[in-house]
């Protein structure tokens, strides 16, 4: 993702500074724009709240030393002030519609004068869901910004009397590692502004955000013994492995999941209510048809064909059988593979590799 939202941003850079690219160039800043928003709606969607506020690379003097969840509010805090403040000269989002008090934090600033430790209680006592609802509204009135803007206003220089203001307000801190923003902004025109944060502070703070989930889901997935979901898939060969903890996990983000309520794949759901580790483990297999197995689901029929394959040669040789054929084709081609020709391609690819 960092190289393609990187790319975007240097297609951004060069043609928003010339006329005759000018819009060329805002479309392509939407675009990416709202391909981190979409990211970051898209994590909320199927991740474990509880991990917005865990900071798993603490020790680390990089962004991704913080948590999800402050991530989140120092992309959009600076954004609101810049956008409104600075550029629109009207009333900042966090203020018009009472942030403060509706994501339940002290603070009005941008957050940079938090410490590791007052940055974990922070994040642990904002209001996740308010917090979503601030950057849907901070997105949207940027994005406004952004498209009524003219070729001519990128020249616009920022007041004194906006520094000023700034310095006598809660919204940047005093604080040494803070309060440099004031004069980083002030001295930019509004083309300045579009290019740090409105664009590259995004890529560097989601950045961030992605390395703290991903950290937190292997770390998952190293405590879940288990590396075959219910349904029969291989965590280990899955597309979503750097994505989703698995079932078994606290971090279960499988995109089929994700589309039932409370992110639980009915056939999770089912064998829990049965008793069952996984759908290998039911008499009614062949026959089964809920969730993940239902008729029109193309992709289903390779985790029920793994499925199968386990009740009759156990997940170990599975995993050797998927190993085997990870060594000559890509997780698509082996999907295929195993829906197209069922339980004798995996036999096949268990017994090449029981031969090493």
């Amino acid at each position: 993702m960092g190289k393609e939202y990187n790319e975007l941003n240097k297609r951004f850079q060069t043609l928003i500074s010339k006329k005759e690219s000018f819009e060329e160039g805002k479309e392509i800043l939407l675009e990416l724009r709202k391909n981190m928003y979409d990211m970051l709606m898209l994590v909320k969607k199927g991740f474990n709240p509880t991990g917005f506020s865990l900071m798993p690379f603490k020790n680390s003097n990089g962004y991704e030393s913080k948590t999800m969840a402050y991530s989140i509010y120092h992309i959009i805090r600076i954004e609101d002030i810049v956008c409104h403040t600075l550029i629109k000269n009207d009333e900042q989002v966090f203020e018009k519609n009472d942030y403060q008090k509706r994501l339940g934090i002290d603070i009005k600033s941008t957050g940079n004068e938090l410490n590791k430790e007052e940055v974990g209680l922070f994040s642990k006592k904002i209001n996740l869901s308010e917090l979503y609802n601030y950057l849907n509204d901070v997105y949207s009135e940027s994005n406004k910004m952004i498209k009524e803007l003219k070729f001519d206003d990128l020249k616009k220089k920022i007041s004194p009397m906006k520094k000023d203001y700034l310095l006598n307000s809660s919204y940047v801190s005093n604080n040494e590692s803070a309060v440099w923003l004031i004069d980083y902004w002030c001295n930019k025109n509004v083309l300045g502004l579009l290019k740090m944060p409105f664009s590259r502070h995004w890529i560097m703070h989601v950045d961030a955000f992605l390395k703290i989930k991903n950290k937190l889901i292997q770390n998952a997935k190293k405590e879940t013994k288990n590396k075959i979901s219910v349904c029969g898939f291989s965590c280990n060969h899955c597309f979503l492995s750097m994505w989703c903890g698995s079932c078994r996990s606290e971090y279960n983000c499988c995109s089929y999941g994700t589309l039932f309520e409370s992110n639980v794949c009915p056939n999770v759901k089912c064998a829990k209510e049965k008793g069952y580790e996984g759908c290998y483990d039911c008499p009614n297999l062949d026959s089964c048809e809920v969730g993940f197995y239902k008729k029109d689901n193309e992709d289903g029929i390779s985790a029920k064909t793994n499925a199968m394959f386990i009740r009759q040669y156990g997940k170990k040789n599975l995993v050797l059988a998927l190993d085997e054929m990870h060594k000559h084709f890509d997780y698509k081609k082996m999907q295929e593979m195993v829906a197209q020709n069922k339980l004798e391609i995996l036999v096949k690819y268990m017994k090449e590799a029981n031969k090493e």
